[in-house]
């Protein structure tokens, strides 16, 4: 999960959540990934890997000129705008 929103700081420390995704429900662990390296690979990885308009309406962004960023268009919009992920991972 990749978001600016200010709850993702509720996972800083990791914190446990009910996930709903396309009807089932899943008992997860979250894990609040801050560091601008990991963060911009991440986001640049999804990215591509959404295109641009799927990325766009999952990550809940508006990219420039309908485009993919690039790594160095990332690496300046991670830090400026707090672009943060958050690791899901099934609690046990």
């Amino acid at each position: 999960m990749v978001l600016e929103a200010q709850w993702k700081h509720n996972f800083r420390d990791g914190a446990d959540a009910v996930v709903y995704h396309r009807g089932k429900k899943a008992s997860m662990h979250g894990r609040l990934i801050t560091d601008p390296p990991t963060v911009v690979d991440i986001v640049h990885r999804l990215s591509q890997s959404y295109g641009a308009k799927r990325a766009q309406r999952t990550m809940g962004m508006k990219f420039r000129d309908g485009r993919v960023p690039t790594v160095a268009e990332w690496e300046d919009a991670v830090p400026r705008l707090k672009i943060a992920a958050i690791k899901l991972t099934p609690r046990v």
